[in-house]
């Protein structure tokens, strides 16, 4: 595979940014070298990287097709630059204070963005295929792709009739919605009999845990028909192209039908008798070299999402699994070290605050009992409230209901005084008798 050698362009230029939605991203508030600044990364792996799309301002919006009538309901993904403050003051070094990320901001939307690859991967015929990139979710997901397509898309359409109907070579990427949590691996492989194209899934793809962190994602074809799926640098996901994929890569000589089919399930013997017996398969042709690809030509995605802020970054293919390493170790890794640098800050500034804030709790509280403790009123207080009350509901002059309530408590002291006063009970005959002796 020829692989051209990359000459990033350093103009930058401004440009006006929708205030619709602002995503704060962690690289520019911790000063991480952005990836802009990092395209002389790719001087020296310009051998086995063929092509590096970093979003960064010196190519910011330069080839991107941003699909407005893909659906109805679709926003094109925006582009946000977040500048931070430099210590070399204002417009010195700017490529060295500015990050970018593509983002999906709008909540329950359709989005649809397309790129052509110049140029394009044309074979990988007994070559690695590495695809990479970063994926962070500024919100909380609980439904949205992170997913991305490639295609062979016909050189003489435009870019802007790409839709979700649009035939791709590969899927790779994340897939979450509710219970459903997927990293997606899909295969399309054109049939020289019926001149289709058919799809092949992975079978038992891995999952994503969701993080407030950036995830590095990476697909790995091996010349020997063979794959890896990597997150953050880890093996999540192996196999072979021949054997884990739904439906098989390779069609079956022969199909089974009736009572054949039903003795796939028995032993080794009987099955092989029945695949002899079996019909030929109208679709079969011998599938040789599964891990090639021809004429990837453009990466689009075509998205649903629910909270929106998916934030892309730092797509690479490369031919070599140690270029893309290489890559990750200068963009994803020095991110992820500042993003876990943040994060245990954060949890110590929110360990503080929900101390600070519990002894401040305690403190009003105990200075609010000790308030009504000291200034519970004394009963002439309560009697002088009752007063006034009863002279705001009666209108009468308060020396004569006070006159008036004198002369009830006292008419109440007599009754209960009376009350007190007790007949005593009748004596009885013996003890007549006993005073008598």
């Amino acid at each position: 595979m020829s692989v051209p050698a990359f000459s990033p362009s350093f103009s930058c230029t401004s440009y006006p940014f929708s205030s619709l939605s602002r995503v704060l991203s962690l690289t520019s508030l911790l000063s991480i070298p952005p990836v802009c600044s990092l395209c002389s990364v790719a001087r020296f792996l310009s051998s086995p990287l063929f092509l590096l799309s970093s979003h960064s301002p010196c190519s910011l919006l330069f080839g991107w097709v941003f699909l407005l009538a893909l659906h109805p309901f679709l926003w094109p993904l925006r582009l946000f630059c977040f500048s931070v403050s430099s210590p070399h003051g204002a417009g010195v070094c700017l490529l060295a204070s500015v990050s970018s990320l593509l983002v999906r901001c709008p909540q329950r939307k359709f989005h649809g963005v397309a790129r052509r690859l110049s140029p394009p991967i044309k074979d990988t015929l007994k070559e690695h295929f590495v695809f990479q990139y970063e994926l962070l979710q500024t919100r909380p997901l609980t439904c949205g792709g992170g997913y991305l397509k490639l295609l062979d898309f016909p050189e003489e359409q435009s870019l802007k009739e790409f839709n979700h109907l649009t035939d791709y070579l590969v899927m790779f990427g994340p897939d979450i919605c509710g219970d459903s949590n997927v990293v997606h691996f899909i295969l399309k492989v054109y049939n020289p009999v019926t001149k289709e194209w058919t799809e092949h899934r992975l079978d038992a793809p891995p999952r994503l845990i969701p993080s407030p962190l950036s995830n590095l994602l990476t697909l790995w074809i091996k010349p020997d028909d063979t794959f890896e799926i990597l997150i953050d640098g880890s093996v999540v996901r192996q196999g072979s192209l021949l054997k884990d994929m739904v439906p098989p890569l390779q069609p079956a000589k022969t199909l089974l039908v009736g009572h054949e089919a039903e003795a796939d399930s028995r032993d080794e013997a009987e099955t092989k008798k029945a695949a002899a017996s079996g019909i030929p398969n109208p679709a079969y042709f011998k599938l040789e070299h599964a891990h090639r690809l021809r004429n990837i030509n453009a990466v689009a995605m075509e998205l649903w999402t629910v909270e929106g802020g998916t934030a892309f970054d730092n797509l690479i293919f490369a031919n070599s699994i140690d270029a893309a390493r290489a890559f990750a170790k200068k963009t994803f890794e020095m991110r992820r070290v500042k993003e876990e640098e943040l994060r245990r800050h954060l949890d110590a500034v929110h360990l503080v605050w929900r101390e600070e804030f519990a002894e401040k709790q305690r403190a009003l509280e105990a200075e609010f009992e000790e308030a009504e403790a000291s200034s519970s009123p004394s009963v002439l207080d309560r009697l002088t409230v009752a007063l006034q009350q009863m002279v705001e509901a009666t209108g009468l002059s308060p020396f004569f209901l006070a006159a008036l309530a004198v002369s009830v408590v006292c008419l109440l002291l007599l009754c209960c005084g009376r009350k007190r006063r007790r007949t005593p009970p009748p004596r009885t005959q013996n003890e007549e008798e006993k005073k008598k002796r």
